[in-house]
């Protein structure tokens, strides 16, 4: 019979405890679920920095998202600020100052969309400032710089994400499995 081999005490029932990484935030909301408070969180407060082809994609998702709110976008080129402005609310703040950005106590997150040769720079500077970063792919140009952002992030406690755009589009998936 083939319930025979499950007659006896599942292992899981004397796991009282489980644990999850801080980061998990889907379990996270699910526990506030379950536990019985499920008011909305506050919006996190995001910089984007860098408002080239990535950073217009990120500009459109953040602005219309209700989970953040967004405070600036950082780019170097003076000339798109107008551009940038139209697209964002009147609360928003278009700058090139990034020092001004990581030095407000406000802003929680950064997203950086920036040439790849800055990432590992305006990581760690970010990290440093004790905010969350996305970075667009690469993190670093090497993997010496991959690791020295991901070690000052665990060690200043801070969270560091890589995005990888387009990584489970149906049309790029296939190609994950040629490898």
């Amino acid at each position: 019979m083939a319930t025979n081999k499950f007659k006896s005490e599942s292992p899981y029932v004397k796991r009282d405890e489980r644990t999850h990484h801080p980061s998990d935030l889907k379990y996270g909301q699910f526990l506030a679920q379950v536990q019985g408070s499920t008011s909305p969180a506050a919006p996190v407060a995001v910089a984007l920095i860098g408002f080239g082809r990535a950073g217009g994609i990120h500009l459109t998702n953040l602005s219309s998202s209700p989970s953040f709110s967004l405070l600036y976008v950082v780019e170097t080129d003076k000339s798109k600020f107008s551009q940038v402005q139209s697209m964002t609310d009147s609360e928003c703040t278009v700058t090139a100052d990034l020092e001004k950005v990581l030095s407000d106590e406000r802003v929680e997150a950064c997203v950086i969309c920036t040439p790849t040769f800055t990432h590992c720079e305006i990581v760690l500077r970010a990290l440093k400032a004790g905010k969350a970063v996305f970075c667009e792919k690469p993190i670093g140009e090497t993997v010496t710089d991959t690791k020295k952002c991901y070690e000052t992030a665990s060690a200043a406690g801070n969270t560091l994400f890589c995005g990888f755009q387009r990584r489970w589009d149906p049309t790029f998936a296939p190609t994950i499995f040629l490898y």
